[in-house]
């Protein structure tokens, strides 16, 4: 992962059994930060992604798709296979 700019020291408590599977994974990583870092942005990341997905539901759902936006869809379709037979 790149450096991103400055860093902030955090103390944090975590399960000793936690801080042993950390450990077993430091050979391919340069420190506990490193992947205490990695697991973060993922954490960040993926609640990012959920929040984005959450707009587009409750914006569909405010405005949901008019069959004049999506009716082209069918008729792309029903075009593609008829020109396209597969047997």
């Amino acid at each position: 992962m790149p450096d991103v700019g400055p860093s902030t020291r955090l103390t944090v408590s975590l399960p000793v059994s936690l801080v042993a599977e950390v450990d077993r994974f430091l050979a391919k990583r340069s420190s506990r930060s490193a992947v205490v870092r990695e697991a973060l942005q993922r954490a960040v990341d993926e609640a990012r992604r959920r929040e984005e997905e959450e707009r587009w539901v409750r914006g569909y759902e405010a405005q949901p798709q008019t069959e004049e936006e999506f009716g082209w869809a069918d008729v792309a379709a029903l075009d593609f296979w008829t020109k396209n037979r597969f047997e």
